[in-house]
């Protein structure tokens, strides 16, 4: 598949009634890990919380086509406010840098091993790992020489 298919697909499979499939498949405590190990923690009561930030962070790579705040709004990823009103876009880039990449970079290496070895191991092949199939053919002229056949000089 050509990664322009591939994204395609991925626009249409990514839509915010698809989102709870996305976190049914990453555990929560995958989510504390990445930022446990990366050092990042929400020390004060905010509205959007480091946990929430990463969901963001997903929320907008996976659904590319709207705003920061529509992905916010959409995802439900802020925590209620005073009163009904929206988060700034402002906060939200604001926690988009808190977070840093790290977290992300951690999540997305954890949760690349777990799933590759998971497929892999699905669906073996004569008893091995498959991780991946090429349908390449390859054709060689025949061989002029034959090692098998060649005399030997020994001196």
């Amino acid at each position: 598949m050509l990664p322009q298919e591939t994204l395609s697909d991925t626009h249409n499979f990514a839509t915010p009634e698809q989102w709870g499939v996305v976190q049914s498949s990453i555990p929560r405590q995958w989510i504390e890990q990445a930022l446990q190990m990366s050092g990042v923690a929400t020390l004060r009561k905010r509205r959007l919380p480091m946990e929430q930030a990463l969901w963001l962070v997903l929320g907008v790579a996976l659904l590319r086509d709207r705003s920061i705040v529509n992905v916010a709004e959409v995802l439900e990823l802020a925590l209620p406010g005073k009163r009904d009103e929206s988060i700034s876009s402002s906060a939200l880039t604001q926690a988009r840098q808190r977070l840093g990449s790290e977290p992300l970079q951690w999540l997305f290496r954890h949760t690349a091993a777990h799933w590759a070895h998971q497929e892999a191991g699905r669906h073996r092949w004569q008893g091995l790992a498959l991780y991946a199939l090429d349908g390449v053919v390859w054709r060689n002229p025949p061989c002029q020489y034959d090692l098998l056949h060649l005399p030997l000089r020994i001196q």
